[in-house]
């Protein structure tokens, strides 16, 4: 016998299979269930439509139609946009506040418009004043570690 169990085994002994969402009983990150596969933490979803669907594809994401977290169940989940993730929350629950999104100014008080945000390959914003403040101040503290001079 193998030391090591197959990925299916490994995935499937840590799933509690619930008469609605099949919920993941390992390791977790902020709710969403992780397991460690070809030496990376891997989101139980990922795995689960992998091994059920086949590849993501680059772009998109594995989404919760259940809206529960922890759920592996493959019929729960779709792909889609980070976008449509977002507007789907928006849609199940107006009375919270999602975030960065709906913000006019950054914690520094910076206005967020257009000209003055950078967009994340993720798509999320970010305030370039204090990117560039925060790049500066790091490229300082690596010149003095490693006594660069200009």
């Amino acid at each position: 016998m193998s030391r090591y169990q197959s990925l299916e085994v490994r995935f499937w002994s840590k799933v509690e299979k619930g008469p609605l969402c099949w919920n993941w009983r390992g390791a977790n990150v902020m709710g969403y269930g992780s397991i460690f596969y070809n030496g990376k933490t891997r989101r139980a979803t990922h795995i689960a439509w992998e091994m059920e669907r086949g590849p993501i594809p680059k772009g998109l994401f594995v989404l919760h139609e259940c809206d529960n977290p922890s759920c592996v169940r493959v019929e729960h989940l779709s792909l889609g946009t980070q976008s449509k993730n977002m507007k789907d929350c928006f849609k199940r629950h107006p009375h919270k506040n999602v975030g960065y999104s709906r913000k006019t100014h950054c914690i520094k008080g910076h206005e967020l418009i257009e000209s003055n945000v950078y967009r994340t390959k993720e798509g999320h914003r970010e305030c370039r004043i204090c990117k560039l403040h925060r790049m500066r101040k790091f490229h300082e503290s690596r010149k003095k570690v490693t006594g660069e001079t200009k």
